[in-house]
């Protein structure tokens, strides 16, 4: 009897065991979970005004000139926030989502970033989901207001691009060469085009190529895709991308510029668009400035018959200069305040739907360029932080 009562205590001790095992790697496994897992997050709040109505007469940015639409202090356009989770699958794939709501959006969250990635031992990496289209220079970081000085990014170069986001897949590789580094991103997929279009870009196909060397670095991106929509006008017609950028950082001064071309068939206009900005970080105040150009290039085939002498509402000119400060007046928050003059419209509509007039040529409505206004001033202070 005594023997049988030992051996039953001794089971009970190697149960008791048993499950404090079970505990222990359970808390281990969610340690580890949690150690794979991260999640942080940026957000932009900001108001601003506009001198003119500022809504667009055709375009991507169906809400006006960077968001702003009328003469009326409105806190929508320049306001967002995101969240973006990490997981480490393994030590080479990883799966990544980033949540964005918009204060243009009625701040209703929409999936910018939805991918997993894997990397290959010899540093090749290759990501397949919903990725940020690698077109210009900021496009990694497009809404990461903290990430650059200026308010917001060109309106004139990065608003003439149906879309920022594309489901697909990408490869990113680097070389040294010398004493530079030398990243090469293809990348194939498709995307919807913004707007009330009913339009989607197939067979998207490109390549951006960057290289880093010292204080300075370059990039040129080029790509093109064609156009499926319910709108006939649209349907089946291509449209083309290219792009070349150029910064300089000594970590006093930064310099940043680009210029790019897009060229779509269709009822779209052809743009060339540039801009050009200057930095300095003095302590925790950088002030900077921008010019940048938009000017669409195929006003020929749109052009009335001279005998009517009427210009075009589609055809587009406009100039914008910026001015601004930026105010880092606490770790991982800033404060941004900018002016921004647009002016030099060329006789255009500039895009703006208030300096255009319909009259009447044979009982057929004709749009036409008629002015209301040649220039408008955008004056906004956004708050941007990191967490």
């Amino acid at each position: 009897m005594q023997a049988m009562a030992a051996e039953s205590s001794d089971q009970e001790r190697i149960q008791q065991l048993e499950q404090q095992v079970a505990v222990l790697q359970a808390q281990q496994n969610s340690s580890d979970l949690l150690d794979r897992f991260t999640i942080n997050g940026f957000a932009s709040v900001g108001f601003g005004v506009a001198t003119e109505d500022l809504e667009y007469l055709v375009g991507y940015d169906t809400d006006g000139y960077g968001g702003f639409e009328d003469d009326k202090i409105d806190f929508a356009p320049d306001s967002m926030v995101a969240l973006q989770m990490s997981f480490d699958i393994n030590e080479q794939a990883q799966a990544v989502i980033q949540l964005v709501g918009r204060g243009t959006d009625s701040w209703d969250p929409e999936v910018e970033w939805a991918y997993v990635s894997y990397t290959f031992d010899n540093d090749v990496m290759v990501r397949g989901g919903r990725l940020r289209l690698p077109i210009f220079m900021l496009s990694d970081y497009l809404e990461v207001g903290y990430a650059y000085p200026f308010a917001r990014p060109s309106v004139e170069v990065y608003n003439n691009v149906p879309s920022s986001t594309y489901e697909g897949f990408d490869l990113r590789t680097s070389f040294d060469v010398g004493d530079a580094t030398l990243t090469v991103q293809p990348f194939v997929g498709q995307s919807d085009v913004r707007g009330n279009f009913n339009t989607e870009m197939t067979e998207i196909i490109g390549s951006a190529v960057e290289l880093s060397y010292g204080n300075f670095g370059f990039r040129t991106s080029v790509a093109q895709a064609s156009l499926e929509s319910d709108d006939d006008s649209l349907d089946g017609n291509d449209g083309k991308f290219i792009g070349f950028g150029g910064s300089w950082d000594n970590g006093d001064w930064l310099f940043m510029s680009e210029w790019t071309r897009v060229d779509v068939d269709g009822i779209f206009p052809d743009y060339d668009s540039y801009y050009v900005s200057l930095a300095y970080r003095y302590d925790v105040f950088t002030p900077y400035i921008m010019y940048a150009n938009s000017e669409t290039q195929d006003d020929d085939e749109r052009a009335y018959p001279p005998e009517l002498g009427l210009r075009n509402p589609l055809d587009s000119e406009r100039t914008a200069y910026s001015l601004g400060l930026r105010w880092d007046f606490a770790p991982a928050m800033a404060v941004k305040f900018d002016a921004t003059l647009l002016d030099d419209f060329g006789s255009t509509a500039a895009g703006f739907s208030d300096n255009v007039s319909i009259t009447s040529i044979g009982g057929n409505p004709i749009p036409y360029v008629d002015q209301q206004f040649e220039d408008a001033a955008i004056y906004s202070v956004v708050f941007d932080v990191i967490f």
